[in-house]
């Protein structure tokens, strides 16, 4: 779903403070709601406060190891992908990036349980396969506490 500020530009001031509160621009501050409401001149920087890093990552991660026939990687960032867009669904909305983290924790969770069972049944190929699609994975946790995005307390 592509929000679009620009095309929506034109609402009226009771058709917009409407929009705000269902929270359909829920990712912008108040000064930019008010600027929106106003019609006064914005910036970039006033409509892209949290930008969804992680997921336009993926999808350009996913593109990346399509050129460079990777197959595995391919196929962990596809699974990966597929997680957060039945999430997304099943939410109704898009994900933001701490959505988006929580699912690849579940993600990675679940290939921990699949070591541990795995490991019970003598299959160590399995758990290499796992312990390798966990370090594809990870690579987006990295990405995403690099970027500041967990507060430390």
């Amino acid at each position: 779903m592509k929000s679009s500020i620009s095309s929506e530009q034109y609402l009226s001031k009771r058709q917009l403070r409407e929009k705000i509160k269902n929270k359909e621009y829920q990712r912008l501050d108040d000064n930019t709601k008010l600027k929106l409401i106003n019609k006064e001149e914005m910036s970039i920087g006033d409509t892209i406060k949290n930008p969804i890093i992680i997921k336009n990552k993926l999808g350009i991660d996913m593109i990346s190891a399509m050129k460079k026939k990777d197959s595995f990687s391919l196929g962990v960032i596809r699974m990966a992908k597929g997680a957060v867009s039945l999430e997304a669904i099943n939410k109704k909305r898009d994900l933001t990036d701490e959505e988006v983290v929580d699912v690849i924790v579940k993600q990675i969770k679940l290939r921990k349980d699949a070591i541990l069972e795995s490991t019970k049944a003598n299959r160590m190929d399995l758990v290499s396969q796992n312990e390798k699609e966990i370090e594809v994975l990870n690579k987006y946790l990295k990405e995403f506490i690099l970027q500041g995005g967990f507060d430390i307390e």
